[in-house]
């Protein structure tokens, strides 16, 4: 299945849980007559309880806190009071190994959309069955450092690419460090090649390639240590 291109930028700190900088009503309001709701699924095809799940208005710009809640006794979820749009749910459970930050995140992660219902006046009930991924996203920190004095590099971009149509690029900064928590998303138990760079810097050669293949496993945790030269050196 071809798909199209990931192409974004996304910080360390998941931007859709930040905070928000727009009227909420602009998802969910008393004024809102919308529902979505459905089942979540584990990997043998029976409902899983006590699992967290977010909404994910799709088309609508960052700044906004995600609805979210756990599902019940037998596995479902409802939302209500949501206004016309697109919407998408996913797993978004940081205590079970799935701290996903949105539906274009899983799509980098295991290369699939999330299925989307519409919610407008004519279709006010959408119903979305939801898969729990039979793998856990892996986790890179990554510490980067000045190769002349070993200082450590505050901001730096960590670009991870499976195919030239399934790639992501993080920008770390000092409030959210390429090797803070939360920590970097790997898809799992796949060939990642991650490039290194930062201003003033060469971009990060590793045994004189450009950058470097990362293959982790479901849930693991994989910690690098990058030094880059500082340009004119």
């Amino acid at each position: 299945m071809n798909l199209p291109p990931i192409r974004f930028f996304i910080a360390i700190v998941p931007l859709l849980f930040a905070f928000p900088t727009f009227g909420q009503h602009e998802i969910q309001g008393p004024e809102c007559k919308g529902v979505v709701h459905g089942v979540v699924l584990g990997e043998n095809g029976e409902p899983v309880s006590g699992l967290n799940v977010a909404l994910d208005p799709l088309g609508v710009g960052l700044g906004y806190v995600l609805p979210h809640m756990k599902t019940n006794q037998r596995g479902e979820y409802r939302f209500e009071q949501l206004c016309d749009g697109r919407y998408s749910v996913f797993v978004s459970d940081r205590d079970a190994g799935y701290p996903y930050s949105s539906s274009y995140m899983n799509q980098f992660l295991y290369g699939s959309r999330i299925p989307e219902v519409k919610i407008d006046g004519n279709h006010l009930d959408g119903e979305l069955t939801v898969n729990v991924p039979s793998k856990k996203p892996a986790q890179l920190q990554v510490h980067v450092t000045n190769g002349e004095t070993r200082t450590k590099i505050e901001e730096a971009e960590i670009h991870l690419e499976v195919n030239r149509n399934r790639w992501l690029s993080y920008n770390c900064h000092k409030l959210s460090p390429c090797d803070g928590k939360p920590f970097l998303l790997l898809p799992p138990d796949q060939d990642v090649l991650m490039r290194v760079s930062a201003n003033g810097f060469h971009e990060w050669k590793n045994g004189g390639t450009r950058g470097k293949i990362v293959h982790a496993l479901s849930g693991e945790l994989v910690t690098i240590d990058v030094a880059l030269d500082p340009i004119g050196k």
